[in-house]
């Protein structure tokens, strides 16, 4: 859980790298879209990976901190994809579909595995969910680089 937690921190600063090396100036809407999930995601993983074993201790047992973190993990993917939904709305944001397909695939397969991992309440489960809730902002990364890389296919 430690090194998922040293991953997403490590995720988290790779976005401003990626301002940082900007040549065209101004970000393009599509990749401030994305830049700001990274460092949202990337943190509240970070929370998810260290919050189990204390939580653990003070509920008074494993499972019941593993449930409680699972609980939240499903509320703040929930939360973000409505929050993500609104921002492309909002600003009218055309992203191309093999992007939104990943996202949406990623977003489903973290909250059937918070869903199991709420139930189970098992480390194995938590391992798995939190594999995931890295594995989001992983690809956003990577969206973003290629976009950058390619001249991003992604219009305002």
């Amino acid at each position: 859980m430690y090194a998922v937690a040293g991953l997403s921190l490590t995720l988290a600063g790779f976005s401003g790298l990626v301002v940082a090396f900007r040549h065209e100036g101004a970000l393009k809407a599509v990749d401030a879209y994305r830049l700001v999930q990274i460092p949202e995601m990337a943190l509240v993983t970070t929370l998810l990976s260290l919050i189990p074993a204390p939580l653990s201790e003070w509920v008074g047992t494993a499972s019941a901190g593993i449930r409680i973190t699972a609980g939240l993990a499903l509320l703040f993917t929930i939360g973000h994809v409505l929050v993500l939904i609104t921002r492309m709305r909002e600003g009218h944001l055309q992203l191309p579909q093999a992007g939104v397909t990943m996202a949406g695939v990623l977003d489903i397969a973290i909250m059937l595995t918070g869903a199991i991992c709420l139930g189970v309440g098992s480390a194995l489960s938590l391992d798995w969910l939190l594999i995931l809730l890295l594995a989001r902002p992983m690809l956003a990364f990577a969206l973003v680089v290629a976009d950058v890389a390619s001249g991003s296919p992604a219009k305002r």
